[in-house]
C-alpha cells in the first residue's frame, strides 16, 4: 500500500460503522455494546455458574456490574466472525478492529476452573458446562492468534497501524489489569528458604503459574508487538500510555508468575526507551515500589526484573549524575540490601552498584559504608554474595584510604570466621590482582590487620583448606615486602607473650591450689 492509501484505510477505520457491525451481526443488540460515545466496547467478565445454580447458563458483566443472561448454546460471537485472511484491504481493517473489540469486552474468568492439560477446563459440577465454556476459551484462544498475526504482518502499516493503536492498548489493558489474588504459601515458603536453609539443602518447590495464560500470554505478544512497531511514533505512545497505565502495569509485577514479569520487563522497557516524557515519573514509581518493599519487609515478586530494567537504565545515565539519580541510590539502592530475601535479586543489585561506581568513582564510598551497615551476622550465604559484591566494586574502582581500614578490618573478621565457606570466599580474594595490588598500595595500614587474621587461622583454624589458603595468602605477603611482614609478625608475637605469661601463672596457681 502507498501512504494515501494507508491515509485512507486509517480514515475509514476510525470514521466507520464499527460500532454497528459489532452491535448487530456479531455481538447482539443485548449482550455487548459502546460503553462510551467513541464506540469503544467496555470490558465484560464472562464467569462460571456458581454451584448452587443448575441453569446452564453463564453471566456477563459489564462495566456497570449488571449481570446478563444467555444461553450457551446459542452462537460464539468469535466464530460468527469471517477470518482476517479472507477479506482483505480496508475491510480487513474493519474486521481487524472489530476483533480487538471484542477481544477486549469478553474477559473469561479462569479464577473458577481447573486447567487440566491439553488445555480443557473441566470441573467436578456440570461437566458439560464447562466443556461448553472451553469452547468459547478456545474460540477466543484462535481469534487473539488471527490479532497477533495481522499486526505483526502490517506492522510497517503506517496510519492505518496508529490509527488502532487505540483500541488495541484497551484490549490489552482490560486483559492484563486485573487484581491479583494473595501471595501464595508457596511464595512465602520460598522467601523463608532463601534466608534460612544452606546451599546444600535441597528446597526446590512448584513454579507458580497464573490462570488464563492461555490468553494472556497472547495478549502480551500483542501489546509487545505493537509497542516495538516502528510506525508507532512517540506522540502516539504518550497519548496512549499515561501515568495511570503505568502504575497499574508496574503493580502487575507482583504476579508469581515468572513467564507475566518476564513480559512485562520487557514492556516496561520499550516503555521506558519509547515515551521519554515518561521516564522520570517509571524511575520514581519503581523507587517509591522498592521504598515500600523496604518498610513493609514483606514478601513481594518482581524485584529482580524491576533490577534488570534499572540496571540498563543506569548504564543510560549522563555524567556528571543528577541530584535526582543520586538519591534514587541512598534512598531505595543501598537499603535494599538489608532485605530478608535480598538472595533473589542480589545479582541485579549488584550489578546496579557497579554501574553506579562506574558513572561516579566517588560513590563507592556510600555504597560500602552501606553495605557494611547492612553486613549480616549468621546469614552464610547472604555474607558470601556481599562478599563478592565487594570484589565487584574493588575491581572498578579504588575507594579513599578512610574507608579501606573500616573494609578490611570486616574482611579481616570473614577470614577468621569459623564457617569455612566465609573464610574460603574472602581468602579467594587474593586471587583478584587488582585486590593484591590494592593490598600492597596499602601495606602500611593494612598488613597488620590481615597478618593477625591469618596468624590466627593458621594456628587454630579447624579446617584444613582454610588453613592452606591462609598459608599461601601469608606467603604472598611475605614476598611482597618481607621487612614489613616480619616486622608484622614480630608485633603480634609480642603481643601474644604477656598473654601467655598470665596463662602459665594461673595454670601454677591452679596447681598449687590443687595440690593443698
Amino acid at each position: 500500500m502507498s501512504s494515501r492509501e494507508h491515509a485512507a484505510v486509517a480514515e475509514s477505520v476510525v470514521t466507520g460503522p464499527v460500532a454497528e457491525s459489532v452491535g448487530t451481526s456479531a455481538l447482539g443488540s443485548s449482550t455487548l455494546g459502546p460503553s462510551s460515545a467513541t464506540g469503544r466496547m467496555g470490558p465484560s467478565v464472562v464467569a462460571l455458574p456458581g454451584p448452587q445454580s443448575g441453569k446452564l447458563d453463564r453471566q456477563v458483566f459489564d462495566g456497570g456490574g449488571k449481570g446478563l443472561f444467555r444461553a450457551l448454546s446459542s452462537p460464539s460471537e468469535f466464530s460468527a466472525l469471517p477470518a482476517l485472511k479472507e477479506v482483505s484491504g480496508l475491510e480487513a481493517w474493519k474486521l481487524f478492529r472489530v476483533k480487538v473489540n471484542l477481544c477486549g469486552s469478553v474477559v473469561f474468568n479462569f479464577g473458577e476452573c481447573i486447567m487440566r492439560p491439553r488445555g480443557v477446563m473441566l470441573c467436578t459440577s456440570y461437566p458439560v458446562v464447562y466443556e461448553l465454556y472451553n469452547q468459547e476459551i478456545q474460540a477466543k484462544h484462535a481469534t487473539l492468534q488471527e490479532v497477533l498475526q495481522f499486526i505483526g504482518d502490517n506492522r510497517q502499516a503506517g496510519a492505518s497501524l496508529d490509527a488502532v493503536a487505540e483500541e488495541v492498548v484497551h484490549m490489552a489493558a482490560n486483559n492484563i489489569f486485573r487484581p491479583l489474588p494473595p501471595t501464595s504459601s508457596a511464595a512465602v515458603a520460598a522467601a523463608a528458604l532463601q534466608t534460612l536453609v544452606e546451599d546444600d539443602l535441597d528446597c526446590a518447590l512448584d513454579p507458580v503459574y497464573v490462570a488464563g495464560w492461555l490468553h494472556l500470554q497472547l495478549v502480551y505478544e500483542i501489546f509487545l508487538t505493537l509497542i516495538v512497531s516502528p510506525c508507532l511514533g512517540s506522540k502516539t505512545s504518550k497519548r496512549l500510555v499515561d501515568q495511570n497505565f503505568m502504575l497499574r502495569l508496574l503493580a502487575l509485577f507482583s504476579s508469581e508468575d515468572v513467564r507475566e514479569r518476564e513480559y512485562l520487563k520487557t514492556i516496561t522497557h520499550r516503555l521506558y526507551g519509547k515515551v521519554t516524557l515518561m521516564r522520570s515519573f517509571i524511575r520514581k514509581s519503581i523507587e517509591n515500589i522498592f521504598v515500600l518493599y523496604i518498610e513493609d519487609h514483606f514478601v513481594k515478586s518482581g524485584v529482580s526484573e524491576l533490577l534488570e530494567i534499572l540496571g540498563s537504565i543506569i548504564n543510560g545515565f549522563a555524567q556528571p549524575l543528577k541530584d535526582e539519580h543520586l538519591q534514587f541510590l541512598h534512598r531505595c539502592m543501598i537499603p535494599l540490601h538489608k532485605a530478608k530475601n535480598v538472595i533473589a535479586f542480589h545479582q541485579q543489585l549488584s550489578y546496579c552498584m557497579v554501574q553506579y561506581v562506574e558513572k561516579d568513582c566517588r560513590l563507592a564510598t556510600p555504597i560500602i559504608l552501606g553495605i557494611l551497615k547492612y553486613w549480616p551476622i549468621s546469614n552464610t550465604p547472604k555474607e558470601v554474595l556481599f562478599i563478592n559484591e565487594i570484589e565487584d566494586i574493588l575491581d572498578v574502582v579504588t575507594p579513599p584510604q578512610d574507608i579501606l581500614l573500616p573494609l578490611f578490618k570486616k574482611l579481616s573478621q570473614c577470614i577468621k570466621s569459623p564457617h569455612f565457606q566465609i573464610s574460603e570466599r574472602t581468602l579467594f580474594l587474593w586471587n583478584n590482582p587488582k585486590i593484591i595490588k590494592l593490598v600492597n598500595q596499602n601495606k602500611q595500614a593494612l598488613y597488620p590487620i590481615v597478618i593477625a587474621a591469618l596468624q590466627n587461622n593458621t594456628q587454630s583454624h579447624w579446617n584444613f583448606t582454610v588453613h592452606s589458603l591462609s598459608f599461601n595468602v601469608s606467603k604472598l605477603l611475605a614476598e611482597a615486602d618481607p621487612r614489613l611482614y616480619a616486622q608484622c609478625t614480630e608485633e603480634l608475637t609480642s603481643i601474644e607473650e604477656p598473654a601467655e605469661c598470665r596463662r602459665r601463672d594461673d595454670d601454677r596457681w591452679k596447681l598449687f591450689f590443687e595440690c593443698r
